[in-house]
């Protein structure tokens, strides 16, 4: 994509895989940063002398914001993530690498004809449990709606200084719903994505990362300040840990102490990769040839001769020339730490941390967005004025294209990767732009109406909007879903539109 702000925002998710964050990429942090110039622009049209019409503005940009994602990038994410559907056990299922070779879910799947590929017999899978966790806190969060639309039937026929004062009330009801329903969903993000289940997922992640050539530098920097089971500076040594690494034995890595959980997840399939296994059924270890292959084919990491046979020095801490498991460990974490080898290492060009890195480029594609927020809303209610359509409409159309566009390429991004857990992540971040707009964009929305003396009068739209999130919901059900399912949710887009019509011009909820 040759968009700026999406190109930000894409590279800074894609650094997040490398952190502990990266299991709230998909159902919190782009959906997040997708609310928020939503926000700006219903924020920004509930000021000023005409602030009643162009809040007409405000919810387009609301509706238009949660329908389109909910439609457009669906049907996207699909096809980028289409492979081949298969029959195994009786059951259709995405031609992904079993559960056995890839349980992490990261291995591509298979597309035997990309260019000619049939809509009915490809398509993807997903993490049902996952999925349906995010489609339950969508429907939930529609509550708020639910709660205005109860002032807006009941006082339809007020005038519009009386119909603002009853609405009041429900106003305040709403957008306390909307403010606790958007704490509990972040908190139970972090809630689900901490403990081992994180950590295991961030190491395959971070394994994948370095599999496609990026340094273990700028993937494992962040974590060597976690949480590491022990003292880094004085590992348990070798004869002290359970007798690991003989070839019929498979005790688990988690064993050890004194090692970072993440680093020891990561690292521990290229030890195996390369370690020596003793005939006699001994632990398994790395020679000083077998520890300058992992540097330099694994690590992408060149020292001199002389350089790795001081990191050789220093990973054997007991001086029996093998490295085990546990000093191969203990001695990545102090490389990067920068404690081992530093003088060395000195010389080399530092590599920002991938957190760093991600929320400087999240802030910027977020913040360039942001700043069309406000000019926005004056274009399209001059642009209204000219062509006498109705400001909703056009903001419908023409607001999430600005304002989501870099979250819908960064979601479509995800899910080329054709991977299962990449789609499931992909369709995540859809639902997690409802639930956002839900709470966040639709809690700006009732906090206008409550304190500056406007009234709310979208039962059309308000009906579109749940409308659309209540048959997402059902799909949040489908552990398999083909291509043409895809274009039969990307219909709902028009059908809103025209519902909407429908509904103010036909039966008069204007």
């Amino acid at each position: 994509s040759r968009h700026p702000c999406a190109r930000l925002v894409v590279a800074g998710s894609e650094l997040l895989e490398a952190t502990p964050y990266a299991p709230l990429i998909g159902p919190t942090i782009l959906p997040v940063l997708g609310a928020v110039p939503d926000a700006a622009i219903v924020f920004f049209s509930g000021f000023g002398n005409d602030a009643q019409e162009q809040l007409d503005t405000g919810m387009g940009a609301l509706a238009g914001s949660t329908v389109m994602l909910l439609t457009i990038p669906w049907v996207l994410n699909i096809v980028g993530g289409a492979v081949d559907l298969i029959e195994k056990d009786g059951e259709l299922s995405g031609d992904y690498p079993s559960a056995e070779s890839d349980p992490e879910g990261c291995g591509r799947g298979n597309l035997r004809d990309p260019k000619g590929w049939n809509i009915f017999t490809t398509g993807i899978e997903v993490d049902t449990e996952s999925i349906q966790a995010s489609g339950w806190w969508m429907l939930v969060t529609c509550i708020p709606y639910v709660v205005i639309q109860i002032a807006a039937f009941k006082y339809v026929y007020y005038d519009d200084a009386s119909y603002a004062d009853a609405e009041k009330p429900y106003a305040w009801v709403g957008f306390a719903f909307c403010c606790i329903f958007f704490i509990a969903y972040l908190v139970y993000q972090l809630w689900i994505t901490s403990g081992d289940s994180r950590e295991d997922k961030t190491a395959a992640k971070a394994e994948a990362l370095m599999q496609q050539g990026v340094p273990i530098t700028a993937v494992l920097s962040h974590h060597v300040d976690g949480t590491t089971g022990g003292d880094e500076e004085a590992p348990v040594a070798s004869s002290e840990l359970p007798e690991y690494g003989s070839s019929g034995d498979e005790k688990p890595s988690t064993a050890l102490v004194g090692v970072n959980k993440v680093i020891l997840k990561t690292i521990k399939p290229t030890f195996d990769k390369y370690c020596t296994v003793p005939e006699d059924g001994g632990e398994k270890y790395l020679d000083a040839d077998e520890l300058n292959i992992v540097f330099g084919k694994e690590f992408g990491i060149n020292k001199r001769a002389d350089q790795l046979k001081l990191i050789f020095a220093e990973f054997d801490t007991d001086g029996n020339g093998e490295i085990s498991l546990q000093e191969f460990c203990v001695g990545v974490e102090k490389f990067l730490k920068g404690t081992l080898d530093k003088d060395d290492d000195a010389e080399d060009e530092e590599e920002e941390e991938p957190m760093t890195a991600a929320i400087k480029a999240l802030s910027a594609g977020t913040l360039m967005v942001l700043l069309f927020s406000d000019p926005l809303v004056d274009v399209i209610d001059e642009l209204g004025d000219l062509t006498g359509i109705s400001d909703f409409y056009l903001a419908f159309l023409l607001a999430p294209m600005v304002t989501n566009g870099s979250e819908l390429i960064a979601s479509y991004r995800f899910a080329q990767k054709k991977t299962k857990n990449s789609i499931t992540n992909s369709l995540q971040q859809l639902y997690g732009a409802a639930i956002m707009n839900n709470t966040m964009t639709l809690g700006v929305f009732l906090l206008l109406i409550a304190s500056q003396g406007l009234y709310w009068d979208y039962s059309a739209e308000s009906i579109a909007i749940v409308f659309v999130q209540v048959v997402l919901f059902g799909l949040c059900f489908t552990k398999v879903m083909t291509v043409a399912s895809g274009f039969a949710v990307l219909m709902l887009y028009p059908i809103c539109l025209v519902g909407v019509y429908i509904l103010e011009s036909g039966l008069g909820m204007s």
